[in-house]
């Protein structure tokens, strides 16, 4: 197999509509969504540390331009930039993401997966003249190279068994999670895994589950949402939970002050936690079903079940082929599909792995809006260092179809190949293959 290809970088965005000719707004007037936008600037900049920090801003002196096109405003010398659909800090192209609800987009910023910037430094803004009071384009704008220049490069970081965090490791990662819930952006999440959450029989492309790309598809999930928990505290990374250590009831990944615990026997409600609805900052809006609060059953009660074990795990991580046609959930041979769990057998034994892990859990995570449970990531990160040491171990074996799958294949065109793009981010498994400049297991 060739080298593990290094992780390449998602496009920045493309250069906003130029200025027109339409009049500027009357002086004093502010672009739509203005204070929304700026708030939503600033979170990421760090420069809005809580909910009212936007105040002062827009009660600070401050030198601002407007156009139909946007506005550029200068504050604590922070130059941001933004239109209806476009956004940069000091030169820092943001994405604008469109809200299915319709509500204001959120401002996501573009997922650069090389670890290191290059070695040249970046092309001055370009020196022409603009008119007065327009905005400037995104392929060329002005920044500070001083800053560029002086900001180190990123660091890899480490992702710790769940076991050996210490309390305040838990704290801040149960108060990361709860922040992006209350911004709305935890909910994006659920949505897009139940909008992908496809079956075999489904019609079109499978990228997330029942396809060789479940690996890859969920260790780009799980670098959006660690990005994400990381812009509001970097010191937070998504830990993992060994479950096939950790495999009771009392595991410290189910502590009061971390996950919380089972759900009551009546509902499966959990009452335990951060995370139980009663507190008020975990209701489920995004679901299958009506229930607002988050469910668990540990071990199925109805029909009991045990988690995963090492020997049921090295069965899947001995197949040296990473995956096999049909390329589905019938897969007989292949790593893919038995971590991803899906076998014969009748009852639980047709759970296996990955799979088994859902189903003990039980309640929310039974269903495409798993990720409402936040044990998710967790369960996910375990499932990614297990490819990563399946990868370690077998260096000649490679994602599988590397090529695309032949005309008259009943998986063509509905599995992706090693460079075919991935939904939602067009991101390619080739491009996912070595994680080893971003992140690393302890």
């Amino acid at each position: 197999m060739a080298a593990l290809t290094p992780l390449e970088h998602a496009p920045l965005p493309t250069a906003p509509p130029a200025p027109g000719a339409d009049a500027p707004p009357a002086p004093g007037a502010r672009p739509p969504r203005r204070r929304a936008l700026l708030g939503s600037l600033l979170a990421l900049t760090g420069l809005a540390g809580t909910a009212g920090a936007l105040t002062p801003l827009l009660r600070a002196p401050r030198e601002t331009a407007t156009t139909a096109a946007g506005a550029t405003e200068t504050y604590r010398g922070r130059r941001l930039a933004h239109g209806p659909d476009w956004a940069t800090i000091d030169g820092r192209a943001l994405h604008l993401m469109p809200r299915a609800d319709g509500r204001l987009p959120q401002l996501r910023r573009p997922l650069h997966l090389v670890p290191h910037p290059p070695a040249t430094p970046p092309a001055p803004p370009s020196t022409n003249s603009a008119a007065p009071g327009s905005v400037p384009p995104r392929t060329a704008p002005e920044a500070r190279p001083s800053d560029r220049q002086e900001r180190p490069a990123p660091m890899t970081y480490t992702r710790k068994n769940q076991a050996d965090l210490s309390a305040a490791e838990r704290a801040r990662f149960v108060q990361a999670v709860l922040a992006l819930k209350r911004a709305g952006r935890y909910d994006d999440y659920v949505r897009t895994h139940i909008r992908y959450y496809t079956s075999d029989g489904a019609k079109g492309l499978r990228a997330a589950h029942m396809t060789p790309s479940f690996l890859p598809w969920h260790r780009q999930f799980l670098l959006e949402f660690e990005r994400d928990l990381r812009e509001i505290d970097g010191r937070v990374t998504v830990p993992y939970w060994d479950w096939t250590k950790d495999r009771t009831a009392k595991a410290a990944v189910w502590r009061e002050d971390f996950l919380g615990g089972d759900g009551r026997a009546s509902d499966q409600q959990v009452t335990t936690g951060a995370f139980a609805h009663a507190h008020g900052d975990w209701t489920l809006t995004e679901s299958t079903d009506d229930r607002p609060y988050l469910r668990r059953a540990f071990g199925r009660p109805q029909d009991p079940m045990d988690l995963p074990t090492p020997r049921d795990l090295d069965e899947a991580a001995s197949d040296a082929t990473y995956d096999s046609s049909p390329w589905d959930s019938t897969s007989s041979r292949g790593f893919r599909n038995k971590l991803e769990g899906w076998g014969g057998g009748r009852g639980n034994d047709r759970w296996r792995n990955h799979n088994r892990v859902h189903r003990w859990v039980g309640g929310t995570m039974l269903s495409g809006a798993s990720p409402n449970d936040p044990v998710f990531w967790l369960h996910h990160a375990f499932v990614d260092l297990v490819w990563s040491r399946w990868q370690r171990d077998h260096p000649r074996s490679g994602y599988l179809p590397d090529r695309p799958l032949p005309l008259g294949n009943s998986q063509r065109g509905r599995v992706p190949t090693l460079n075919d793009p991935m939904p939602p981010w067009s991101v390619k498994p080739s491009a996912l293959l070595d994680h080893s400049g971003i992140y690393r297991y302890a």
